[in-house]
């Protein structure tokens, strides 16, 4: 059930936080932020603060932290449409809903529950059942801590063809619901269900909200018949272009430190969380898109792209920088060299030498230019102008006209290109584009 926008705010800005979490907690004042102890980890030393200006709560001791509505849910123990509901009763905020709209509601809770019940089972097979030895074994070769394997509620999908299927029936999980969520597959000769991972290394996919939209699944064989990688096919809560793998796990490092740091693979980003670099998102290897950079813009307007050093890599380094700059957020890009990705970098490397890479990243025009440059494309002046316009292509889309002329200003200064003829072409592509 779809709770509009404009109702939300209403809800939320109705509201005090302070005033809600002091039902909780007791919070004290000291300056503009009230503090307390927290409830969600144990402590004697207040470390649990609330901006009433912002409208946002955070626990510098273990990371907790959002808005009046996860705060609910956290405490509470409730999805986001029974906190926009209990709060929406207190302050006598009418919700109406159709009956369609309570059926797809609903639909939404149950594939909740059952992921929820997925990634408990396939976690518990990983980490304590023999089943699991060989998924632990390559996860530990990789190098991850349990407390990773932990913190991402990692799994393992046993090599037999309906365990999970079995599970679930004991616990009379109906049949039609593991078949929406995408957890099951059915007979080619319709006369029964089987597992969909099987012998895979599970990545539970959560929302902001920690809820398990879905699946990725690794295969433990070199068999080069199967995919790598497979993924819960789309459902009613899956929408692979509308998630970032780690957002629940990133998003209040992300929101203090004010950057995103933005790689493609499951694997680079818990290669970087183990080593402590946490304000970290994952594209799980799709092309970026708009609902991805919404999301990310909820928690700060500055993203770095970290994409693999290949050919493919740079290509889809530079496809996420259009999107971004369309959704008005700042990009700055790493190239971790030829052979490079954030997770061979790291372990190869090391943190330090990563977060001198993180402080001497490059911008946008720096980084396009520099594969012009790499490929031998600056040798004639066709070439050099045919970067120039492959940069206006991108800076056309930027919906704030400062921000256009302070990139214009840069590729005049890096170029030695007339500004007004730069602008004079950005003009052009403009009209174009409105046509």
């Amino acid at each position: 059930m779809k709770v509009p926008q404009e109702k939300i705010n209403e809800i939320r800005d109705s509201v005090d936080i302070v005033e809600v979490i002091s039902e909780y907690v007791t919070l004290k004042k000291k300056g503009r932020t009230y503090f307390g102890l927290c409830p969600f980890h144990s402590e004697t030393a207040p470390s649990f603060a609330v901006d009433r200006e912002r409208q946002i709560f955070h626990c510098f001791g273990c990371g907790e932290g959002g808005n009046v509505f996860s705060f609910l849910m956290k405490k509470e123990n409730i999805n986001f449409f029974d906190a926009i509901k209990l709060l929406a009763k207190r302050k006598g905020i009418t919700l109406t809903f159709t009956e369609e709209e309570k059926r797809i509601f609903a639909e939404k809770e149950n594939l909740y529950q059952v992921n929820e019940f997925a990634a408990s089972w396939y976690h518990k097979k990983l980490t304590s059942d023999k089943e699991g030895e060989k998924g632990l074994k390559y996860l530990k070769d990789r190098g991850f801590s349990n407390e990773i394997i932990e913190k991402f509620r990692l799994g393992f999908a046993p090599d037999n063809w309906d365990s999970l299927l079995r599970a679930a029936k004991k616990e009379l999980i109906d049949e039609k619901l593991l078949l929406k969520s995408g957890l099951i597959l059915q007979r080619e000769n319709e006369t029964g269900y089987y597992d969909r991972f099987r012998n895979r290394v599970i990545f539970p996919i959560q929302n902001e909200f920690g809820q398990i939209l879905g699946f990725g699944a690794r295969r433990l064989t070199e068999d080069e018949d199967t995919p790598k990688y497979i993924n819960t096919p789309e459902t009613s809560v899956y929408h692979k272009g509308k998630i970032l793998y780690g957002i629940y796990q990133a998003k209040e490092k992300i929101r203090s430190l004010d950057q995103a740091i933005l790689v493609e693979g499951y694997t680079d980003l818990l290669s970087l969380h183990q080593n402590g670099i946490t304000n970290v998102l994952a594209t799980s290897g799709t092309a970026l898109t708009p609902f991805q950079v919404n999301l990310i813009s909820r928690y700060t307007k500055n993203v770095t792209l970290v994409f693999d050093a290949d050919t493919a890599g740079l290509k889809a380094a530079i496809r996420g920088a259009d999107v971004i700059f369309e959704g008005n957020l700042n990009v700055d890009m790493i190239n971790l060299g030829k052979g490079n990705d954030p997770d061979t970098f790291v372990k190869t490397y090391g943190k330090e030498k990563f977060l001198m890479a993180l402080e001497n990243r490059s911008s946008f025009i720096d980084f396009f230019i520099d594969i012009y440059k790499s490929e031998g494309n600056f040798s004639s002046n066709e070439k050099r102008v045919e970067c120039i316009q492959g940069l206006l292509d991108f800076i056309v889309k930027i919906p704030s006209r400062i921000k256009k002329e302070v990139m214009l200003k840069e590729i005049s200064e890096k170029l030695t290109i007339n500004e007004s003829a730069l602008n004079y072409e950005l003009i052009k592509k403009s009209k174009k584009i409105k046509k």
